[in-house]
């Protein structure tokens, strides 16, 4: 039977400081792609800054258009 083996390639993640290089490429974009480790941490930190008023926010209910047709019981 053959094994797998799972290797964490990655350093550990200062997570300040991707915070920080995250928003100096928001203010000053690089000239090419970067990569990074979003950790839950640092996604509710991006959100909650950067996803204001994103959205309208949905009404509690959906409401359809069109009209729903029930049969009626027999005589």
């Amino acid at each position: 039977m053959a094994t797998a083996t799972i290797v964490d390639i990655a350093e550990p993640i200062d997570q300040e400081k991707t915070l920080e290089r995250i928003r100096r490429y928001i203010e000053q974009p690089p000239e090419n792609s970067r990569v990074f480790v979003i950790t839950p941490m640092i996604a509710e930190t991006i959100l909650r800054e950067y996803n204001i008023d994103n959205r309208p926010k949905k009404p509690k209910k959906m409401q359809s258009s069109r009209p729903i047709w029930r049969r009626s019981a027999g005589p």
